[in-house]
């Protein structure tokens, strides 16, 4: 296994070498950016339901679901960062176990049955939160609530099953097509070759360590990146307001918008614009990257040692006050830290 590893780690640093398994011919064109957009279009379901939970988990679950009378439980308090535990964790693993064990069988298979899985996660959330419903309104389920409005509202309800159904009937078709797009079956018939000439098994960890080894500060980078993003939001962010303890609101957007459009709007636009730009601008050499908490840039820094420790150390006081931000509730201790550093 050692040998077959060296082998192919020794091929793939000689160019021009075509590798065992690959098609012929050069790769077709992704007409219309069709495969660029399915694949994107599931990157987005794959995240629809986190990004459901937590965009509503200020407003539902903290200020009204586990608040009583006015008085926020120890439930409320806790919450979103109980919820990024819960969430993250179990996505670690995964990622973990997917690393370290390679299964075989249909991909099909594979895709549905996790996301099969998903579906009934939700399910099993809905059916608990309408088994423990605090309101009387709507108690017969949503066609309960347009019971109020006129009878065009009601029939709107059944307009919009029906779109859903027109939806995912569009959607599911436009899928298979794209299963018989030459983009499409160029790459998957290129990934099943190679597998299948290379006897594809379950890497040593010798194999994990020569990969770690070339990569780490890439590795190491983007732990940090995801590391800092996931300690501060939501969390942290969702607790800052523009106001004092005791102050009046002061700021133009109304209390029940401000979490929806200063936190959870504007991380996920620059998120996907910064995600964007990464397709079309690239900068920094492979080789000789310093590594920073906050970035990782190539090229090199023309200030001197002094600087860049002072530097350095700003950054981890930064990092650290993020860490210590994260566990407190006190939102002025928060800001605090942060402006200290």
């Amino acid at each position: 296994m050692k040998e077959k590893w060296d082998s192919k780690s020794r091929a793939s640093k000689e160019g021009g070498t075509k590798k065992e398994g690959e098609p012929d011919g050069e790769p077709p064109v992704d007409k219309l950016r069709f495969a660029y957009f399915i694949i994107m279009l599931n990157g987005i379901g794959v995240l629809l339901p986190w990004n459901m939970f937590i965009t509503i988990a200020p407003n539902y679950y903290v200020n009204y679901w586990f608040t009583i009378n006015g008085t926020r439980t120890v439930y409320a308090k806790d919450f979103l960062r109980d919820l990024g535990i819960a969430a993250q964790t179990p996505n670690f693993l995964a990622g973990l176990l997917n690393l370290m064990q390679i299964i075989g069988g249909s991909l099909m298979i594979r895709i549905a049955g996790t996301l099969t899985v998903n579906c009934i996660n939700v399910a099993v959330v809905i059916i608990l939160i309408a088994a423990q419903d605090p309101a009387e309104e709507g108690l017969n389920s949503v066609f309960g609530l347009t019971a109020d409005f006129p009878a065009a509202y009601t029939n709107a309800l059944v307009v919009g099953n029906n779109i859903c159904g027109t939806f995912i009937s569009v959607l599911v078709i436009l899928t298979t097509v794209g299963t018989y797009q030459e983009f499409y079956k160029y790459y998957i018939d290129k990934g099943n070759r190679a597998r299948a000439a290379e006897h594809a098994s379950r890497p040593s960890l010798a194999q994990f360590a020569e990969t770690f080894k070339g990569c780490w500060q890439q590795l190491v980078s983007v732990f940090l990146v995801f590391f800092v993003t996931l300690a501060v939001f939501p969390a942290v962010l969702a607790g800052i307001t523009p106001n004092g303890k005791g102050e009046p609101w002061n700021s133009a957007i109304s209390r029940e918008l401000y979490p929806g459009f200063t936190v959870f709007l504007n991380f996920n636009i620059m998120a996907a614009i910064g995600s964007t730009t990464a397709n079309f601008v690239q900068f920094g050499r492979m080789n000789g990257w310093k590594l920073k908490l906050t970035s990782s840039m190539g090229g090199s820094d023309n200030r001197c040692p002094s600087e860049l420790a002072r530097a350095e150390r700003a950054e981890m006081r930064f990092v650290t006050a993020v860490i210590r931000a994260s566990c407190s509730n006190n939102a002025s201790y928060k800001l605090q830290d942060l402006q200290e550093t």
